[in-house]
């Protein structure tokens, strides 16, 4: 089965999308068509994008049905803080329907400002994408397999139409944009992309401390830390099997602290990322620590006396 790519995928078409395997496993025992295939996807493309569901999908299929409506939320960052921001943050409705040979998809975004009087306090923005079923679906002859393809085109046209122009209304109406948690508000995958970006091991381990979901998120990210491995243990790197290097299994995450882990200062290939000699690990140095995986120390305020 093709992977619905994230914008920010560098593995072409290795491995399959986990949302997508564990949503199509959740109904496995039923018999789905057009309709039900696209919803699925959608679905998918909404939680790689970052929205929370809120109805279970396993039981929302009918084959008599001509429409399927599932609803969302999208997280805020002072959800642990604010139990009113719990309450009151915008829920969104997939509708997938059938519109002749044509399947619609929309998304409506209902928003609550708590700046506002409860009275005056709702608005709502509606989103649409039509698409032709045969662009994605490609059907055996004679069997009822289903082929995905043209995944990417997919996932890029629903987030650029309606995904992304509704997070950035949520930005606009919690007040973050722009501004310091501009960051938290953002889907996955451009997240994932700017990680990308980042070459250093230790400022991909201070964005996942941003947030539990960063932390899931960028934990995950073998791509990531493999470039990295390559990058600061190119010798290693060299030495390892081909295998070793092409297996989905292999744990660069893990792999890279090992790594670390067993290097002296002196066997270590410096880069820009190791500037001074290493702490002893896992304590609390007196100076800012150079182990990436060491707890995040800020030194004490010192003022300046004349």
């Amino acid at each position: 089965m093709d992977k619905i790519y994230w914008l920010s995928d560098t593995s072409e078409d290795k491995g399959i999308c986990e949302n997508l395997k564990d949503t199509l496993e959740k109904l496995c025992d039923i018999e789905l068509e057009n309709l039900a295939y696209i919803t699925i996807l959608s679905h998918v493309v909404l939680l790689e994008s970052g929205f929370i569901p809120q109805s279970p999908i396993d039981v929302q299929w009918n084959p008599e049905v001509d429409s399927i409506k599932l609803l969302y939320l999208f997280p805020s960052q002072d959800l642990s803080q604010n139990q009113c921001i719990i309450e009151k943050q915008p829920v969104f409705t997939l509708f997938v329907s059938k519109l002749g040979s044509l399947i619609q998809i929309i998304v409506k975004g209902n928003f609550v400002d708590p700046t506002i009087p409860h009275h005056q306090n709702e608005s709502s923005s509606l989103l649409f994408y039509n698409i032709t079923p045969s662009e994605f679906l490609n059907y055996s002859h004679g069997t009822s397999h289903v082929k995905l393809r043209n995944m990417a085109a997919f996932s890029m046209n629903l987030k650029n139409s309606v995904i992304l122009p509704l997070i950035n209304q949520v930005r606009i109406l919690r007040h973050t944009y722009p501004g310091v948690e501009s960051m938290e508000i953002l889907p996955n995958e451009i997240v994932t992309r700017i990680v990308e970006y980042v070459n250093k091991a230790r400022s991909v381990l201070n964005m996942e401390m941003t947030c539990k979901r960063f932390q899931a998120l960028l934990s995950g990210q073998q791509c990531i830390w493999k470039a990295l491995f390559a990058k600061d243990f190119s010798f290693t790197f060299a030495d390892m099997s081909l295998e070793t290097k092409e297996s989905s299994e292999t744990n660069w995450r893990q792999e890279y602290q090992d790594e670390f882990v067993q290097y002296s200062p002196s066997g270590l290939r410096l880069s820009s990322f190791f500037p001074f000699p290493l702490s002893p690990l896992g304590s609390y140095p007196s100076s800012s620590p150079s182990n990436p995986f060491s707890p995040h120390y800020d030194p004490p305020f010192t003022p300046d006396i004349d």
